[in-house]
């Protein structure tokens, strides 16, 4: 009996800015991935063996991957792929495969083509080619959920982030450069805060990134400004932590906090989240 599969299933994901986070692009109509090539230098000479040619190994080259989506205007997954069209720095990719151990082709690449075709009589399409840099790799990736993922750069003003969170101890929440900013408007270390919903019993790993100057603390309770999950860690500036916890119940809260009392000290966090690993 043969072991071959269909392609039914097979995901295309982009990095979301965080290590090991992908968000689907969809709707996948006609999966690519990548084609690897090597040169092969002609290295023939005079006295080359019985008049045969030789070649040597050459430069490797990841190819290119191309790929049709179902086009859908108004989509937000897949306007990212229009920001990566205008971006001149590479971002990561993975095509995940639709067996158990969920085995993936992770590659950077940039996307040189976006080509939607608009039949009056057909679905609409969007036809998408990413150019590999680099050497890409295939993994069994661990796919947890994502089951919490805050996007500062999503939020339309100051007044929609602090709808989504509650701030504290004085502390004043702001957008800056698509991020947030959690700024002491008093002489305390300021905290902001938010729930999402768990699992009880259920495994976790709070993703997240301190790209401002200066020390901060995260922590993850089981109400506003509690460490009864993750206790309060120390996030250096430029420093990206992965922290797993267990919930012990149905809602759980990510705090933030300034770690500093210094009257107008600011820290500047980056995308946040969560996923389930069960």
């Amino acid at each position: 009996m043969s072991d071959a599969v269909i392609g039914y299933g097979v995901a295309f994901e982009r990095n979301v800015g965080l290590p090991g986070v992908y968000e689907a692009i969809g709707e996948l109509i006609e999966p690519g991935a990548p084609g690897l090539t090597r040169d092969a230098p002609d290295a023939t000479h005079a006295a080359s063996a019985d008049a045969y040619r030789e070649f040597i190994s050459g430069l490797r080259d990841g190819g290119e991957v191309t790929f049709t989506l179902a086009l859908k205007p108004g989509d937000d997954t897949q306007a990212l792929l229009y920001a990566d069209v205008n971006s001149d720095a590479p971002r990561s990719y993975r095509i995940v495969f639709p067996n158990t151990q969920a085995t993936a082709w992770i590659f950077d690449g940039l996307v040189t083509g976006l080509n939607p075709a608009l039949p009056i009589d057909d679905r609409m399409t969007l036809a998408v080619t990413i150019k590999v840099t680099g050497k890409p790799v295939i993994d069994n990736i661990n796919l947890g959920t994502v089951v919490f993922f805050d996007d500062f750069s999503s939020y339309a003003d100051d007044a929609a982030l602090n709808a989504a969170w509650t701030a504290d101890n004085g502390a004043v929440l702001t957008l800056s450069s698509g991020r947030m900013l959690v700024t002491n408007g008093l002489a305390s270390a300021g905290n902001a805060n938010r729930s999402f919903t768990t699992q009880p019993g259920a495994s976790y790993v709070l993703r997240l990134e301190n790209v401002g100057a200066g020390n901060a603390l995260f922590r993850v309770g089981t109400a506003a400004n509690g460490q009864q999950l993750v206790s309060n860690t120390v996030l250096p500036p430029g420093a990206f932590e992965t922290a797993p916890f267990v919930a012990t119940g149905a809602t759980a809260w990510i705090g933030l906090n300034t770690n500093t009392a210094v009257l107008s000290a600011a820290r500047l966090f980056d995308n946040i989240v969560v996923m389930r690993l069960d």
